[in-house]
Parts: structure tokens; sequence; C-alpha cells
């Protein structure tokens, strides 16, 4: 409760009263963020972590530890089940605070270089701390490039080549992009869209075809709102 009412100005917060308890209002809600002790009845903090971590719906969730025990080992242990930081008690509420900003600010960092796989997948070999989300970011973008030439490709095309409920894959897009499933498409095509342009192989007409846009009116706008040229111009 002294947690709800430091944050509440700021942020939309839920409370449980246990580890078990966060664990099934996690698999339903996905948070933003989770800041949970690692004493807890049920299922301790470092349990839930492992949980968090390990499961394909939940693993992009950043989870901040809170405890009174100082030991390096035990930080290391929550560290090393993938928690995103841990804070000993007592702390100042101001510290929280700021490591909850820090975390948003590095996954602002991580989408910067998720844009820049889009145009060199195999350039960072390890792109995410955690790995599930690794390989599920570096399949989504296989996944479009695969699809690139094909204007039916949208969202549900998309959650069904990744196997996963449309509602799932908007979930982890957005939060490890920033993007929608449909702005993940749309900038995938737009890169590969000047990679054909620069090469000057083809005509405006033939890169909107290959890279599946509907139509040349349509790519030509896009292509101008993302890159502030047109494709005539490069």
């Amino acid at each position: 409760n002294f947690l709800k009412v430091s944050l509440d100005d700021d942020f939309n917060v839920s409370i449980a009263n246990n580890g078990l308890e966060a664990w099934l209002m996690i698999q339903k809600s996905a948070p933003d963020i989770i800041i949970s002790d690692v004493m807890m009845p049920q299922m301790d903090g470092f349990e839930l972590c492992r949980h968090l971590k390990s499961t394909f719906e939940t693993s992009h969730i950043p989870i901040i530890l809170l405890t009174a025990l100082t030991e390096k080992t035990q930080q290391l242990e929550g560290l090393g089940l993938g928690a995103d930081d841990y804070i000993t008690k007592p702390f100042d509420m101001n510290l929280l605070n700021q490591r909850i900003r820090t975390i948003v600010r590095n996954r602002e960092v991580v989408r910067n270089r998720v844009l820049r796989m889009f145009r060199q997948p195999d350039d960072e070999k390890q792109l995410l701390m955690n790995e599930q989300n690794d390989q599920f970011l570096k399949k989504a973008i296989e996944v479009v490039r695969a699809n690139i030439d094909n204007s039916d490709f949208g969202k549900d095309e998309f959650a069904a080549a990744m196997f996963a409920s449309s509602s799932l894959l908007y979930k982890k897009i957005k939060a490890l992009t920033g993007q929608s499933p449909i702005e993940f498409i749309k900038v995938i095509r737009l890169d590969y869209s000047m990679e054909l342009l620069q090469s000057r192989k083809y005509s405006v007409t033939e890169v909107s075809e290959m890279c599946g846009f509907s139509s040349v009116g349509y790519f030509s706008t896009v292509f101008k709102k993302h890159f502030q040229r047109t494709p005539t111009e490069i």
C-alpha cells in the first residue's frame, strides 16, 4: 500500500498480496513493469521472476526486485534469473522512481537497436537481455522479410506465421519495439524499399510492388513521411 500511494501520482498501480496472486494477475493484464518483494508467501520474488522471464507471453515485462537481503549471492541470484534491477531495503522512493524511469529509457535504447536490426538482421548477435525475446524479434523480422512482396500480408497473417494470437503478437511487438504489428511490417517494407531504390536497379513502381505496397501513390506517401524524401529523390 505504501508503494501504491507513493507511485499512484505517476503510474497506474495494481497490488497483489502474494507472489502467486501476482503471477495470476500478470498473465491476465500484462503490466508494463513489475515491482516485487523477494520475501513473499506462496511464491517468492525469485520464483515469480523465474516464471516471468521463462514464459513467452511475459518474458518482455521488466521486473525490479526489492529485498532486505544484502548478500551479494542473493542479488546475483535475482539478476541471474533476469531481473532488470535489484534494490535493497530500506530505500528512498526517489531512488525507486529513478530506477523505473531508467528501465523505461533503456527500453527505448533497445528499440533503437531493433530498428537498426531491420536493415542488418545478422549484425547484432545478442539484441536483448532475454534470449527468448531476442529470438522472437529475429524470427519476426525474418517472417516479414519472407512475405515482403505480399500486399495481403497483414497483422493476422503475421500472427499466424508467428504461431501467436493477434493480441499476444501486438503486446510483444509493442513492448519490444514501440510499434504495432502493422507499423512493424511497414517499417521493414520501407527500409527494404530504400535499399532497392539506392541500388538504382528498379523503378519506383517496381520497388512498390516488390515491397508489398498496394499502390504507388500510397507507397510514395508513406515513404516521404518516413524518410522526409520522395522515392524519386533517392
